[in-house]
């Protein structure tokens, strides 16, 4: 049990190698599994100028073109100035936050948001507030173009390109048991700029420690449990196998699916219901 619950990503569809769409029963992938919390229906209510996310919590500027575009640090001053709905406390969203809005089951993201409540979504580039760490005159956006399709990008925090939704409440610190699927802090503690991801750290606080070491089905310690989450990861991070499964750390995509079922044939660490990661569980490890 985890001190949240990660929220399906929204696909439904299951596809081949050649990205021909396929049935979904018995391929393993994120369509057919379909892990995480269903979304509330509707997902969305609009009120006046704002749109509320019934699955975290989260209220949303509905135009998604108030401020046209702008750099970084001005991104940043536009969502911590913005009043809408008579209230002040808006934001620019942390890459948490606004991968939140990404539906794994469309390609053109911008143009589904303009059908759930949302106006004036673009096709194109969303600043979050999430520096990159390793470079950090970057920071991380999400793009709504119709060729990613939701797809984690960043740009230097100085190009003026990208576009700004500004959010507000949500969590912080503790859970809300209001929202099914609540947002948890990046990581991210170092402040870059005012108002950035580093100086508000919302989210739901990580519990210390975050990942301990517990007991698998066969008696062994081979597992590894997230405690904010509360998934079961392989201690093993190389590709583990049994004798019975093909050995090697680099796999095809297919091999990858193919690897997992394997692993639940033989009762792998004494579990039948291993599984590939779907995005949002795999990005869930990832400490901004």
């Amino acid at each position: 049990c985890g001190v949240i619950s990660l929220p399906q990503t929204g696909q439904t569809k299951c596809y081949d190698t050649a990205g021909i769409e396929i049935p979904c029963a018995g391929t393993g992938q994120d369509g057919e599994i379909q892990a995480g919390v269903e979304w509330p229906n509707p997902r969305f209510a609009v009120n006046g100028d704002c749109v509320m996310d019934n699955l975290t919590g989260l209220m949303w500027a509905k135009n998604g073109n108030l401020a046209g575009t702008k750099n970084w640090n001005g991104a940043i001053d536009y969502a911590n100035n913005s009043t809408l709905c008579c209230y002040t406390d808006w934001r620019l969203p942390n890459l948490n936050e606004l991968e939140s809005l990404v539906n794994a089951d469309v390609s053109d993201q911008a143009a589904w948001l303009n059908t759930q409540g949302f106006t004036n979504v673009q096709s194109n580039d969303y600043w979050s507030s999430t520096t990159i760490k390793k470079n950090t005159i970057y920071a991380w956006s999400i793009s709504l173009k119709v060729s990613d399709g939701g797809f984690l990008s960043f740009g230097i925090k100085t190009s003026a390109t990208y576009y700004v939704l500004p959010v507000r409440a949500g969590q912080y610190g503790n859970a809300d048991p209001l929202y099914p699927a609540n947002i948890w802090k990046t990581g991210q503690t170092t402040s870059y700029y005012a108002g950035d991801d580093g100086d508000l750290e919302m989210g739901v606080s990580w519990p210390s420690p975050r990942f301990s070491a517990t007991i698998c089905a066969d008696g062994t310690s081979n597992c590894i449990n997230d405690n904010l989450t509360g998934l079961i990861w392989t201690k093993d991070a190389k590709t583990p196998s049994p004798p019975a499964c093909t050995p090697g750390t680099n796999k095809t995509w297919q091999e990858a699916l193919d690897h997992v079922k394997c692993l639940n044939n033989n009762s792998y660490l004494g579990y039948t219901d291993w599984r590939l990661p779907n995005r949002k569980e795999l990005r869930s490890l990832i400490d901004y």
